[in-house]
This record gives structure tokens, sequence and C-alpha cells, in this order.
């Protein structure tokens, strides 16, 4: 079914039902016309009486006001029985409107869609088409694009215009009235739309900005934001003023308020707080508090709490394994026994197996350095020779560099043990040459 057949459907319906509808308009039309006539019949008069009664009786006036209210109330009440008997009538009228309309709507409704969406879609392309070549927006070029959709917004606007003139062309003069589709594509070729995004931009900042500014400026009307209001209460900036003031006129509902003060206070950093404790015992509900209120996830605030544990403890725990290691180095515990201490402390398994190898490194040192101080006192006592030093040290793994080195400065002790001793013996023999000839001189000097 075409619009047209529609239309001609629904012509049909009225032409039907004009009868009826004429009768009642005829019969309303004409009480209303015989209460007017009514009227001026009676107000004529009323001015006749009335000049006759304010010129010749004292109480005239009165009466003339009496009688108008009496006139005026009578014909109200005589309109208000008619339109109450007539009430029916009207209802059933009303009623076999309904049922028609009723009726027939599901199927009107569903062909007008069917006509009416190449309009739509048409309407639509049209507008989409126009902008699908243009490059990105910018400021230069933002005037061009308007005058575009300007000129698409004209065309659509002239289309609908067209639309309207041939629907009152072709329909009789009583049914101009159901002409939708005009002002439906109309609005669809925004016009509107497109003359505000131009022209409101152009008025607001040619002038509407700076109204504002003034008229700010003058009235003093604005509140600060909610944001900067919660952060000068945190930073206990609120002299003279009130949050709930703000508040008030936000628009925030008042069960989100509490949330929104609290979010403007800055958290602890976890970091600084892994620091603080050290060797005292956690606040763990203090914590957790601190670390929900800096967004982290409840796993994550479990997994620091462990962490934190660890931390607080660490330099007892490292000073009791460093005493773990060195007893183990001299011998005094097993390899057992120092895993077994060092997973009491809380270490994983590769801090054990590092802590093992670490012991037995150093045993090592400490045996080869044991060694290396007997080589030395047997070289300075005499008991073994030169020749003997250096393959002594070799023997126990100590690389050839290391081996001449320990040898040079242990040889540089024996050779100076030696020249010393030589330099004292020949001081005390001097010494002793220098007393006997002074014994001598004296002799001699005696003697004389």
């Amino acid at each position: 079914m075409t619009i047209l057949g529609v239309l001609f459907a629904i012509w049909e319906f009225l032409v039907a039902a004009a009868p009826l509808l004429e009768a009642i308009g005829t019969a309303i039309v004409g009480i209303f016309a015989a209460l007017i006539e009514l009227a001026k019949i009676t107000a004529v008069i009323t001015l006749i009486l009335g000049a006759i009664e304010i010129l010749f009786d004292p109480r005239g006036k009165q009466r003339i006001g009496n009688l108008l209210a009496n006139i005026v109330g009578g014909g109200l009440g005589a309109a208000s029985v008619l339109v109450k008997d007539l009430a029916p009538s009207l209802d059933g009228v009303r009623e076999s409107l309904s049922t028609q309309i009723t009726s027939t709507g599901a199927a009107l409704r569903t062909a007008l869609q069917v006509d009416f969406e190449p309009f739509v879609k048409a309407a639509l392309s049209a507008q989409q088409d126009a902008f699908k070549t243009l490059a990105a927006s910018t400021p230069e070029n933002a005037l061009d694009t308007a005058s575009l959709a300007f000129t698409t917004a004209f065309g659509e606007g002239l289309s609908s215009f067209a639309a309207s003139a041939a629907f009152e062309a072709l329909l009789p003069e009583k049914l101009n009235t159901l002409n939708g589709i005009g002002p439906i594509l109309a609005k669809l070729a925004g016009f509107d739309e497109v003359a505000g995004e131009v022209i409101g931009p152009l008025y607001k900042n040619a002038f509407g900005k700076s109204l504002e500014y003034k008229y700010a400026a003058q009235f003093k009307p604005d509140f600060p934001s909610e944001s900067n209001a919660v952060e000068w209460h945190a930073r206990r900036l609120d002299k003279g003023w009130k949050l709930e003031d703000v508040f008030a006129v936000s628009g925030l509902k008042s069960q989100f308020e509490e949330a929104y003060v609290a979010s403007a206070y800055t958290a602890i950093s976890v970091r600084s707080l892994i620091r603080a404790f050290v060797d005292v015992p956690l606040p763990i509900a203090k914590l957790r508090d601190t670390m929900e209120f800096t967004g982290n996830r409840p796993q994550d605030i479990d997994l620091m709490i462990e962490a934190m544990q660890l931390q607080s403890v660490s330099s007892l725990r490292a000073q009791y394994i460093s005493a773990v290691m060195t007893s183990a180095e001299r011998g005094t515990l097993t390899t057992q026994e120092v895993s077994d201490a060092i997973t009491q402390s809380g270490q994983i398994t590769d801090a054990t197996q590092l802590a093992q190898l670490t012991i037995a490194v150093r045993k090592l040192e400490q045996l080869a350095e044991i060694y290396r101080k007997s080589i030395t006192e047997a070289y300075t006592t005499g008991q073994i020779t030169d020749a003997e030093y250096l393959p002594q040290l070799e023997a126990i793994g100590i690389a050839q560099a290391d081996a001449e080195a320990h040898y040079a400065v242990d040889s540089i002790k024996v050779r100076g043990k030696q020249l010393s001793a030589e330099t004292r013996a020949a001081a005390r023999a001097a010494a002793a040459l220098q007393r006997a000839e002074i014994q001598a001189a004296l002799a001699a000097f005696r003697s004389s």
C-alpha cells in the first residue's frame, strides 16, 4: 500500500463520519451562537437600564451590578447544564472514533512505516555523504565545512517544503492537517542544529563569555568545585566556611559525600611503611587499612604484610645467619644444623644452599690462610729453605704469582732480621773498641 492509498483510506473514513461530525459541530456552534446573541441583547438592555438607574436612582449602581451578576451567572449555569446534557452523546462520538482508529491504526502504522522508510534513509544518507570526503576538522577549514552543512540542510529543507506543497495540492483542504511527512523531513534537515553549532560559538565567543565574566564578577554566584573543596578540607584550609555548604549546592547525593571527602587525603607510601618498622611489632590492622586506602588488591595486601613481617626483623635475622655461618666455618656447627637454622629464620631453600656454599668457600680460605702462615713460620725459623718455599704453597693450590708475592714478603722479613743482627753486632764491637780506647787513654793519663 502506498502512502497515497493510505491517505485516501483516511479521507474515506473522514467523509463517512462527516455527517455525524457536522451535525454535532453545527449543534454546538448553534448553541454557543445563541448564547452570544443573547449576551449581546442582554448587554444592550443592561446598558440602557443601567444608565437610567445610575442617572435617576442613588441605589442604581448597586442594582445594575446585581443585574449583571445574575445575567452572567444564569448564562454560565445554562451553558453548564447544556454541556452536561450533551455529554453522553459526545462520549458516544468519542467511543466511535476511538474504535475506528484502534481497528485501523495498526495497518496504517505499518503502511506508513514502509512508505516513510525511504524518505528517512535518503535524508540521513544525504547528510552523511556530504561529509565523507572531508579531511580532519581544523580551525582553518571549519567555516568551509559549516557552509557545506548549511547547504545540505538548506537542500533538505526545500525538499520538505516541496513535500508539503505536493500534499496540499493533491488532497482536499480538510486533510492538510494530516501532513506529517513535511515537518518530519524539515526536522531531519537539521538546519536549526547547524545554525546552533555555527552561530552559537560565534555569539558565545564574540560577547557571551565576556558577559559571563562580567556578571560573574558582579554577582559572584560560583561555589568551588567538589574536588577543590574536599582538597582544601583535607589540607585543613576550611576556615570561615564549611564543606557542607559546597555539598548543599553541588548536587552530589549525600551517600557519596563521605567517600568523596576521604578520597582527598593523600595515602602513605607503602615503601616508606616498610622502612618504618624495623625490629618492632607490626600494627597489622592499621597497615591493612592504609594499604586498602592506597587502592591495593586484597591478595597484594596479604603478600605485602607477609613481606613486611620478614623485613621488620631483617637486621636481626642477618646477624643470626652471620653468627651461624661463622660457627660453621670454625667447625662448631654441622651442615645439617646450618640448614635447619637458616630454614627456621624464614629463608628460602636457595638461600640455604648459598649459605652452605659460602661456608665451604670461607672454610677453604681459612685453611689456606692457616697453611700459608705455617709456611711463613717454618721459613722464618729456618725449617725450610728458599728453594722449598714456593713448591710448598703451590702444593695447596695457591697460584704461582700469589706464592711469589708471599715469598717476597717473608724473604724481606728474614733478610731484614739478618741485616739487623749484623748491624747490631758491629755496633756492639765498635762500642767495645771505643770503651777500650777510652780506658787505655785514662790509664796512660793516670800513669803520667
